[in-house]
């Protein structure tokens, strides 16, 4: 198997190293057939990032109702609950 690297010049000061693309072809390829073999795998991963962007929506709820009872600036989004009872 020859082995090419992406030739992109956007890419020649990435901090990361270009994949060979027949490498990149492989493990997409394979992470199809995965897909089509355990359907349940994809439901899985969809169930959770369905779950955890729900929880960031709510986070984000309540880091705006939390500056709004102490009157702040929303402009900077909240990074840590808020305490209970403040």
């Amino acid at each position: 198997m020859a082995k090419t690297n992406v030739n992109l010049p956007a890419l020649d000061d990435n901090l990361f190293l270009p994949v060979p693309v027949e490498m990149l072809a492989e493990l997409a390829s394979e992470t199809a057939e995965l897909g089509l073999a355990y359907p349940e795998i994809l439901r899985s991963i969809e169930e959770d990032q369905d779950r955890l962007g729900l929880a960031k929506k709510q986070l984000r709820a309540e880091c705006s109702e939390h500056a709004k009872r102490l009157n702040c600036p929303t402009a900077q989004p909240c990074r840590t609950r808020p305490r209970q009872g403040a």
